[in-house]
């Protein structure tokens, strides 16, 4: 079976760079990725680790999703495998692959991000639904106003 891919992109009125550090800085990623990280570990260089925990909420349960960076180059480009800690993509025993590009525009940064080696189209919808919902932090975040309290311990 082919595995699939996802294609997200928006469009943020800061630089490369500072959305580089917002989406590579463990303090700055806690606050605007879908807004429940309670911690961050991130090593952001080729072969480093990183793993993010989020709390249960209304909406989820706990979760983990770790992976390793294959690529970075800063302020342009990271690529990373992703993983969840569940049944499902443990059963499967496989990493998906995000790449995420920060292309210079005259309105500042478009972000583009492509989710592949997804298993099924609800893991497609729902990575894409998180795509979506953390680009819309990071753009509040970017902004200055993003509304979310800061995890203890950072």
């Amino acid at each position: 079976m082919s595995k699939l891919k996802l294609k997200v992109e928006r469009l943020l009125k800061s630089s490369p760079e500072s959305v580089f550090k917002a989406w590579t800085s463990k303090n700055s990623i806690a606050t605007w990725h879908c807004g429940n990280i309670s911690e961050a570990v991130m090593d952001v260089r080729p072969d480093g680790d990183f793993r993010l925990n989020f709390e249960a909420n209304e909406n989820s349960d706990a979760a983990t999703v770790c992976g390793k960076y294959k690529n970075v180059v800063p302020n342009k480009e990271l690529v990373y495998t992703w993983k969840w800690n569940s049944e499902e993509w443990t059963a499967n025993n496989w990493d998906s692959e995000v790449t995420v590009k920060f292309a210079e525009h005259k309105s500042g940064t478009l972000v583009q991000i492509e989710h592949d080696q997804l298993d099924n189209a609800d893991q497609v919808d729902s990575h894409e639904e998180g795509w979506n919902i953390c680009l819309d932090g990071l753009k509040k975040y970017l902004q200055g106003s993003a509304d979310t309290l800061q995890p203890p311990g950072y």
